[in-house]
């Protein structure tokens, strides 16, 4: 549970989901305050758990650009789409095609 409070501190927008056989542990998260998207028990059946994992990485990528705060500059890499508070910028520098953030 730290660590979900950890994530939540340092990311807001993440996606939390608890995969465990310890599913009696589901409603401290409500204490945590970490707004998990869901809970997986690792005992369900095969056909089961993998219909949960499906399930809540389909409904993170179909929501991963409505997660964007409004107060956040948001680029795309091959591998990622990157949110930086614009607080957290102190200019952009241009080189030809390339674009630097500090």
């Amino acid at each position: 549970m730290e660590i979900a409070k950890e994530i939540r501190a340092r990311d807001p927008y993440a996606v939390i989901v608890f995969v465990t056989t310890h599913s009696e542990f589901m409603p401290v998260t409500y204490r945590y305050q970490v707004s998990a998207l869901d809970f997986i028990d690792k005992g369900l059946e095969d056909s089961d758990f993998q219909k949960a994992v499906s399930d809540v990485l389909v409904h993170a990528f179909e929501n991963i650009d409505h997660t964007v705060a409004e107060n956040s500059f948001v680029y795309k890499t091959e591998t990622a789409h990157i949110q930086v508070p614009f607080s957290d910028i102190l200019y952009f520098e241009n080189h030809q095609r390339f674009i630097k953030s500090f």
